[in-house]
């Protein structure tokens, strides 16, 4: 079948370059390699139809349908309890947010700790010459819980020295506070003996005056 297409081919181009009569082209189809032209056309044509057969790309598999029902999960399906794994493996819900510590001085200063976490629990321990002695807790609402962040962006406090004085001695005998605070990407703690920035003290007078308005309850 390639041959006679061929021959059909090689008549056809050779009746054009060469007019020949009828009688030629039927011996020429007869009998292709007759002609040093008609066997060079024969040449090309072969050549040609080789290049195109192998460039020619194989068909393309057929995919299966995916169903996305089968996929995904419904939304609707999707509870608390579906993540609650990853959740409570890759953070705390519930951490230390801020916390103030008094220190004992020479003289009668008051010795208590209290610590505020981010859902509002606050725990407290007076331990000597506070106004109330033992272990208490409490809760605060969301406002004063934002109120912390604020007030420490306000003071700048994430950008303060963690230790003062920042040079010279150190006095022993003056009291000692030491201040913590915390969100999800930052964090720092100062330990404040004395010649520090007004805006430390601000911040630990602001956690005092949060702990004055409670409602305390003992705790064990």
């Amino acid at each position: 079948m390639t041959d006679l297409f061929f021959q059909r081919y090689l008549v056809y181009f050779y009746n054009m370059k060469t007019h020949t009569t009828p009688r030629q082209l039927h011996v020429l189809y007869m009998n292709p390699y007759s002609s040093p032209l008609a066997l060079g056309l024969l040449i090309a044509a072969f050549v040609f139809n080789s290049c195109a057969s192998l460039k020619k790309a194989p068909p393309l598999p057929v995919e299966p349908e995916i169903s996305l029902e089968e996929e995904f999960v419904e939304l609707d399906s999707l509870t608390f309890e579906t993540f609650a794994f990853d959740l409570y493996d890759t953070i705390s819900p519930i951490f230390l947010m801020a916390s103030i510590e008094r220190k004992p001085c020479f003289g009668q200063c008051p010795v208590y700790k209290a610590e505020f976490y981010n859902n509002g629990v606050v725990l407290y321990e007076g331990l000597q010459h506070a106004k109330r002695l033992g272990k208490y807790k409490s809760r605060i609402g969301k406002k004063e819980v934002e109120a912390i962040k604020n007030f420490a962006e306000r003071v700048n406090y994430y950008r303060l020295a963690d230790y003062y004085p920042t040079y010279g001695a150190t006095i022993d005998d003056l009291p000692t506070t030491i201040t913590y605070m915390s969100v999800v990407y930052k964090s720092q703690q100062i330990t404040n003996v004395h010649h520090s920035p007004a805006k430390l003290h601000k911040f630990e007078r602001f956690l005092d005056e949060i702990l004055e308005r409670q409602s305390w309850q003992q705790a064990q």
